[in-house]
Parts: structure tokens; sequence; C-alpha cells
């Protein structure tokens, strides 16, 4: 119906009861009735606060109930995406279909946020919490350190090793996941209650800021987006006092990570070739060049390779229309399943 109007829906009951608990029926009505004003009031406040919602970008039904409505959310997610490009410009492989959902403000909560949709949601007063996630693997101190020195007003300082990463024990990789008991520890000693608007930024074409924005999504986390074009694309005043994250009064749940592939299912596929892999690191390092992060060069065998910056122009993400290049389209053909 849009978000200008709100159905009120009363089920009485079926015809045996209508027919035979006429009495029982009669009350239930009268029960019914001394309540409608208030339903009308909540009807009009929820008509004010859905044209709130879709104004700024986000599902004008408003937020899902996590973890009940996941997949719901999920599934509705999938749908109007494929709705919204088969209407505009796709492309199919047979049986296999590749997607896009644009990155700028449409009828769901989309993985991006501008920086002038953010500097809205602020300055309406929204429980938003920004999550600074600056990070250099070459230089793990440097991220904080920029934070210490000017950073959004208001954000805190999520750091990859100490809060995005579990502990090491020589065979689990430079950042391995926590397990999903710590992350939920994490999420609340960082104050991320189920309700919060996270909005995650970093200087690195957002590859730590998505970090943070997967494992909240992949943990039941629905309300979480990343600031389009980073830090650079914030042109509102900087603050300098660090900011001290409020602890949640309530301990979050623990979720487990939806979605999680482990090492011995990418071992298996080697054999099965089941599934592609996407390596998304830089093609001299995918080639084994100059790689100076870790021990041994190189990639997992089989895997296809698109960095990561390709998705970016010099600002910000690129648009649908920029990411369906050729350059695009040929690299979507190798994903095509095998028959």
């Amino acid at each position: 119906m849009g978000p200008g109007k709100t159905r009120n829906i009363v089920e009485f009951y079926p015809e045996e009861i209508a027919l035979f608990e006429r009495e029982f029926l009669e009350a239930e009505r009268a029960a019914y009735m001394e309540t409608c004003i208030e339903d009308d009031e909540i009807g009009e406040r929820m008509d004010q606060g859905r044209a709130a919602l879709l104004a700024r970008g986000i599902n004008e039904v408003g937020p899902y109930q996590s973890p009940m409505e996941d997949g719901m959310q999920h599934f509705h997610e999938w749908y109007r995406r494929v709705m919204k490009f088969e209407g505009a410009q796709s492309t199919q492989f047979d049986s296999f279909h590749i997607t896009l959902s644009s990155h700028k403000t449409g009828s769901i909560m989309t993985p991006l946020i501008s920086a002038n949709q953010l500097k809205e949601i602020l300055n309406s007063g929204e429980n938003v919490l920004l999550c600074d996630c600056r990070f250099d693997l070459a230089d793990p101190q440097s991220g904080k350190k920029s934070y210490e020195e000017s950073h959004i007003p208001g954000a805190i300082y999520v750091n990859l090793d100490n809060d995005m990463s579990g502990n090491k024990i020589g065979s689990n990789g430079r950042h391995p996941l926590p397990s999903p008991e710590a992350w939920a520890q994490t999420k609340t000693r960082l104050g991320i209650s189920p309700n919060t608007l996270v909005v995650a930024y970093d200087k690195q074409g957002s590859v730590y800021a998505s970090r943070l924005w997967w494992m909240l999504k992949a943990t039941g986390h629905a309300h979480v987006r990343v600031l389009d074009g980073g830090l650079d694309a914030w042109n509102s005043p900087m603050g300098t006092i660090p900011g001290l994250p409020n602890p949640c009064t309530q301990a979050v749940g623990v979720m487990p990570f939806a979605g999680l592939v482990l090492v011995d299912e990418v071992l298996g596929n080697l054999q099965s070739k089941k599934n592609k892999v996407i390596d998304a690191r830089a093609d001299d390092r995918f080639h084994g060049q100059n790689e100076t992060l870790d021990p041994v060069g190189g990639h997992i065998p089989g895997a296809l390779n698109r960095f990561f910056k390709n998705n970016l122009n010099a600002t910000a993400f690129k648009t649908p229309e920029q990411l369906f290049s050729k350059s695009f389209q040929n690299f979507s053909a190798q994903l095509k399943p095998p028959k």
C-alpha cells in the first residue's frame, strides 16, 4: 500500500464459533472497539515512521526482526535485486544469472550510504554508531594513530587485529575470524545492539569497513552500511577527541557466521571443482609477486582474480552501469557453471 497508508486487519472467529458462541463473539468485538482509537493513533505513527524510513533509503516497512526474519530479509533483498535489474540491463548465461544491486538509495537498505545521507541521519538524532576501521597491513598501528589525529565526529575505532579477528594459533591464517561467542562479546563491548545502525568507513577502499559489514550481516545484524567513498567522501568538520564505546546494557546474543566457508571445504573443492573461488587481491600478489605479507606467495589453485579496487572509482564505488563493462562481462563468463 506504500508508506502513506497502514492497513489494520482484524480477524474474528470462524463460522461455527459465530453461530454457536454468539455472546463470546460479541464480547470480543466490544473489546476491540474499545481499542480502535488507540489502533488508529498507532497507524498514524506508523505512517510517519515508514515515510521517514523511505526518505532515508531504508525499507519503508521498517527493520526486520533479527534473527527470526533474517531469512525473509535475504529473500526479499535478492528478489528485489532481480526484479529491479531485469528491468534495466542484465546478462544471462543459459540458466545462470548475474544481477547487480544499485549502490544508490532504493527501496531497501543498501550496503552503501553517501556522506550526505549520513549527515542527514546524524542530524536527525537517530541511534547511529560510526566505526572507523582504518588499518594498514604493513603498519598495524597507523590506523589507530590516524583515527586519534582526526576522524568523523562521534566515531569509535574498530581494530582489525583486536576487534575483527580471533586468536592466531599458527595455522589459522593472518586474520582469522573470532569465534561467534567472542564476536558477540565484542559487539556488546562496542555497543552494537540489535537495533543500532552501524556505519563503517576507512581510507583504504572500504576493504576493512566491508569486513565489519560482512561480520555483522553474517551474524544477524540487519542495520549496517558502509560509507561510500570512505573518509575521503566526508566533507564536513572532523573530530579530534577519540570516542569511547558505550557498551550494551544487555549481552548481545551469540549467532554463528552464516555463509562461512571453512578451509576443509576449499580443500575439497580442489578436486570437486563445484564452486568458483575468487581472489580479490592485487594482480601481482595473486601471481606470487611482490609478496611482503604472507610467507607463501601465489593463490589457491583454480582461483580467479578480480582486484577489489576494480569495483571503485577514484572516490567511491562504481555504479552498476560502470561495473557492467566489457572486462566485467569477460570475468563473469568464467563463472558460468559447467554443463
